[in-house]
C-alpha cells in the first residue's frame, strides 16, 4: 500500500482526485490551474496505512510489525496539516505457507491485502484487498500556494481490489515485477466546520480504478532501508461514473476520467565503515 498522496490537475479545469493515490506509484505533481492537495486525515486518523501497504509490485515476503508516526506542516501560510500515525502488520505465512496477509490500521482507517503466493502460476501472485474509514477521500483547496478552508472539505469511504503480481525474471539479480490492479472506492463527501454554505458538494459515488506498471527493483516498506534501488513506471486509469458540476454555483467540474502517468528512480547505501546513510532519487 503506498499512501504518496498525489497531486493532480487539468489544464483549464478543477480536476477531483481521490487521496489514495498511492497506492504504489510515488506521489505526482501537474500542471498548476488548481492543485488538489489531500490529507489522510484531519485529526490523528491518518489514511497513511498506504504509504507501505500498497507500494508493492508484488507480495512482501518479509514478517515485519511496527507502527509508523509523522506530521507535515505547510511553510507558507496555514496550510493544510497532515498528522499521522498506522500500525503495519505483515504475515508472510499466514493460515499456509502460500498465503500472506498484509495490514495498515490507522485510528479510523483499515486497510489490508490477502495474497495468495503462486495461485496463477509459479511467479504469478493473486491479492484480493479491503479498505475503508474515515477521511481516506477529504479534499484540500490548494491554489497558487495558499489554503482555502471555505472550499476544503471531508471525504470518506471504502472498496475492494484485485491485484495479480508476475514476476518476468524470476533468474535475475533484481526482479522485475509487473502488476494489474483493479479497485473500487466509494466516496461520501461532507463539510467542515469551515466549509462555505454556497459551497456545494460533489456527489457520493464509486470511483473505479484499474493501475498498472512494472518495477525494477524495489524498497523495503520502512523509513531508512538501509540498501535499495528502484526504477518503476506507472499509468493509472481512474472513472468517476456521476461527473457533473460542484463548487459555487458549479463553477468546477468533476471530470468522469483521470489518467495518470508516474515513475520512480530511486537508489539507498548505507556505506558499512561509517554508516553514511546516502539516497539519490
Amino acid at each position: 500500500m503506498n499512501l504518496h498522496h498525489s497531486i493532480s490537475t487539468t489544464a483549464g479545469q478543477r480536476v477531483l482526485v481521490p487521496s489514495r493515490t498511492s497506492d504504489n506509484p510515488p506521489a505526482v505533481s501537474g500542471l498548476l490551474v488548481t492543485q488538489l492537495v489531500r490529507h489522510a486525515t484531519r485529526v490523528l486518523c491518518v489514511c497513511a496505512a498506504m504509504i507501505v501497504s500498497t507500494a508493492h509490485a508484488q507480495i512482501d515476503p518479509e514478517p515485519r510489525n511496527f507502527i509508523h508516526m509523522g506530521f507535515n506542516q505547510s511553510l507558507h501560510d496555514d496550510g493544510p496539516q497532515a498528522i499521522y500515525a498506522f500500525y503495519y502488520l505483515n504475515m508472510p505465512q499466514f493460515y499456509s505457507t502460500n498465503m500472506a496477509l498484509r495490514l495498515a490500521i490507522a485510528p479510523l482507517y483499515v486497510d489490508g491485502e490477502l495474497g495468495f503466493k503462486g495461485l496463477l502460476g509459479e511467479n504469478t501472485d493473486l491479492g484480493v484487498g479491503l479498505f475503508g474509514g474515515g477521511f481516506a477521500n477529504s479534499y484540500d483547496e490548494v491554489r497558487r500556494g495558499n489554503y482555502f478552508r471555505n472550499e476544503s472539505f471531508d471525504g470518506h469511504g471504502g472498496g475492494a481490489s484485485v491485484s495479480i503480481y508476475h514476476l518476468l525474471n524470476p533468474a535475475g539479480e533484481i526482479p522485475l515485477n509487473a502488476m494489474v490492479r483493479g479497485s473500487m472506492n466509494y466516496h461520501a463527501f461532507s463539510d467542515t466546520s469551515d466549509t462555505d454554505d454556497n459551497f456545494r458538494l460533489p456527489e457520493n459515488q464509486p470511483f473505479y480504478t484499474l493501475r498498472t506498471g512494472l518495477r525494477w527493483g524495489g524498497m523495503e516498506p520502512i523509513l531508512g532501508p538501509r540498501l535499495a534501488m528502484e526504477v518503476s513506471a506507472w499509468y493509472e486509469l481512474e472513472h468517476r461514473p456521476d461527473d457533473g458540476t460542484y463548487g459555487f454555483g458549479g463553477d468546477r467540474r468533476l471530470n468522469p476520467t483521470a489518467h495518470r502517468f508516474l515513475g520512480r528512480a530511486v537508489g539507498i547505501y548505507t556505506v558499512p565503515g561509517s554508516q553514511h546513510y546516502i539516497m539519490l532519487g
